[in-house]
């Protein structure tokens, strides 16, 4: 999710930031995955239709369709963003998980942990700026800070996973929960 992070992070700090890089992650896996899902079935049910003749005279089109939807597949490696999402989504839950496991941790513990949570940003893809503004709001939901929540105009919330957004930052103060 690429926040910032120095040095001086507390043990508490480093247990929210590794939360939400992995609601994040969640989030994008779960989108991509069902990209990816919507798509196969598409090809194959295109494909299905193709091969039984039922589509008549189209079936030229219902192919050319079908050979677009694949290559989309393969020029944005949907599959291998899954994957990619799903190794960061699990490498922030196992460091969320040691934290939290250890509150007396030491501050040699701590700085190992900020390292570790350095390595991760090095394998993170650009940020989905919407997406993490979302995830912002989940947090502060979750740890009842409802003062922190900044709703998402409807058009952000529906272009949160195509559009990275480059250079967005949700700045609108809120009243209430989205």
């Amino acid at each position: 999710m690429n926040t910032p992070v120095t040095t001086m992070e507390t043990q508490d700090d480093l247990l929210t930031i590794s939360e939400m890089s992995a609601r994040y992650h969640a989030h994008r896996l779960r989108f991509v995955s069902r990209v990816h899902r919507a798509m196969m079935f598409v090809v194959v049910l295109i494909g299905t239709a193709i091969a039984a003749r039922i589509s008549g005279e189209y079936y030229i089109w219902l192919g050319a369709i079908t050979s677009v939807i694949v290559l989309l597949e393969l020029v944005f490696d949907i599959q291998g963003a899954r994957s990619l999402h799903q190794n960061l989504y699990r490498s922030f839950t196992l460091l969320s998980g040691e934290i939290a496991s250890h509150p007396d941790a030491g501050q040699e513990t701590v700085q190992r942990w900020n390292m570790r949570l350095h390595e991760l940003y090095a394998d993170e893809p650009p940020v989905y700026r919407a997406l993490n503004a979302h995830v912002r709001n989940e947090m502060a939901i979750r740890l009842g800070d409802l003062g922190e929540v900044k709703p998402l105009p409807w058009w952000l919330r529906l272009m949160k996973n195509w559009i990275t957004f480059p250079g967005y930052e949700h700045k609108e103060a809120a009243a209430s929960p989205q």
